[in-house]
This record gives C-alpha cells, structure tokens and sequence, in this order.
C-alpha cells in the first residue's frame, strides 16, 4: 500500500502515521508481516503529490491512501484503476473525485471532512472569548475555490453577527508573516484559520506569530492548538485516518471502491489551549470550557 502525506516527513505526520498503522492491526494487517506500507511525503509541494504518485503507481502498489485534497487528486490524476481511499477532502464531489458521495464509482472513496457549516459557531466562540467584532481569515490561494467557498461562508455567517471579517490569502509559508502584519495593522481580535494542510504544516509558525500580534487564532484539528492556537473546532483529524483503514481492510479483501460511500465526520471536537489564552491576556468563558472535549493547561 502507498501513502500519500502532505507534511515533509514522517515527523510531520506522526500522530496520524501511528493512526493508520493502528487502524490496519484492528484487522489483523501487521506492518512488516502480512501488510508493506510505502509513505511518500510531499511537504506541502503540489507538483510532489503527482511525482509521489506516479512513483506508487509504477511500483505498483495495490492501494493507494491520500490524505487531503491535493494528495487525492494527484492520486486520481495517476491512476483509474488502482483502488484509492482518500481523507480530509473537503467536497470530492466539487473536486470531480467522486460521481457523488452514495454512489463514487470509478477507483475512489475515502472519508471527507465536511460537516455541517461550523462557520457561525467559530465566528461566535471568537467573538465570545476576544470581546471583538473585527476578525480575520487566512486562506489558502493555492486552490481559489476552496478558499473563495470557505470566505463566503464565514462573510455570511458574519454579517449576522455583526462581525466585521478581513480575509487574506497566501499561497506559501513565506506570506504569512506579511498575512499577520495586515492582520495586526488592521488591530484584529483574533485570526480563523481555513481547515487546510499549508496551515497545519505552519501551525507553530502561526500561533507564534499570533500571540506576538496579541491575536487569538482558531484552527481546525487539536493539533493546532497544541502547537499555541487558542482553539480547535473541528472533525478529528487522527480518529478518521483510524476509520479510514475499515475502508482499506474492505478493499484489500476484494470489495470495489465504487460500493462504499463516501463517509462524512459524526463527531466535532473543541479544544482550548488556556496557556495561549494566559499568554494573550484572555479569559476564556466557563460555558466555553465546559463545553470543551479538551482543555490544555
């Protein structure tokens, strides 16, 4: 089996690395035993994702897994006939992956991370905590579509709520330094991050940058706030890539992609880094707490 990860190493990915490792052993698949695992790390360089993927493809592998969007692509690009399970992909309908989440067809299906439209509920919580009605959002420029989608639904949500939004987007690790500048000029409450891997790469970067500019941040997987973001509202990141390998299991024992449904998050997850809320001078509300799957520090 190959896998196609979107961080620069296995570091990067070790939290979810372990969890598809563990997901397989619930079926008995033993990495060096019964199962070969082939990572590929692309560092956030999208022309590395279709060079990862040709590159499984020719081996071949009998499998390929892709987490997030860009790895799924790069591995449906490559390949029509080796099967493909895919997670973190926001709508694989719009993104062409699938004919739709029932039926997929074709050689893929995975796990996407769309879930209700959890926009209001972050404007809400920041709003809450920062006792601010003027907010960012830093997209991702590289996929504008994506990006243009996410900002409209928060612009929406935000117009309800009296909640001024600024939005930048970046198409690098390199801009986001210049991102918070004009955050920080502008004299932004907070920052709301777009669920996306150049932001999960830059996670400690961010919250540093952040907390420097007084500005609280929201992100989308727990891992971002125990890297210094103030909160995480989101599907669990570590928890789908586990699920993930019922679908491998099933396809490696003959079932085609094309019978399992896209499946959707069932659960979101709240986490508060009170170190950062310490940090930026903020008291975070004992309801929000309360509230919390988790609460750091």
């Amino acid at each position: 089996m190959g896998v196609l990860w979107h961080a620069e190493n296995a570091e990067g990915e070790i939290g979810r690395l372990e969890a598809l490792r563990r997901g397989l052993e619930d079926f008995g698949r033993i990495e060096g035993k019964n199962i070969k695992i082939i990572d590929t790390f692309a560092a956030e360089q999208y022309e590395r994702f279709d060079t990862n993927a040709a590159a499984l493809v020719s081996l071949p592998v009998d499998l390929l897994f892709a987490h997030t969007q860009p790895a799924a692509m790069a591995a449906h690009r490559a390949t029509d006939k080796i099967p493909i399970v895919f997670t973190w992909v926001p709508d694989p309908v719009q993104a062409g992956l699938v004919a739709s989440l029932n039926r997929p067809g074709g050689n893929i299906t995975g796990f996407s991370n769309v879930a209700v439209d959890l926009s209001g509920k972050k404007l809400q919580m920041m709003k809450e905590v920062t006792a601010s009605s003027h907010l960012g959002f830093l997209a991702n420029g590289n996929d504008a579509n994506v990006a243009s989608r996410s900002a409209q639904a928060l612009k929406s949500a935000a117009a309800s709520l009296e909640i001024e939004l600024q939005v930048i987007q970046v198409r690098g690790a390199d801009e986001i330094d210049r991102a918070f500048d004009e955050f920080a000029r502008q004299n932004l409450g907070g920052v709301i991050t777009q669920p996306d891997a150049l932001f999960f790469n830059e996670r400690k970067h961010i919250a540093r940058l952040a907390i420097e500019r007084r500005m609280a941040t929201l992100g989308h997987v727990e891992e971002l706030a125990d890297d210094g973001f103030l909160m995480t509202f989101g599907p669990n990141g570590v928890l789908m890539i586990r699920h993930a390998a019922t679908y491998v299991d099933k396809i490696l024992n003959g079932t085609a992609p094309a019978e399992l449904p896209v499946e959707l998050p069932t659960k979101i997850d709240l986490v508060i880094n009170n170190k950062t809320a310490n940090a930026l001078g903020l008291t975070v509300p004992p309801t929000l707490l309360i509230a919390a799957d988790r609460v750091i520090g």
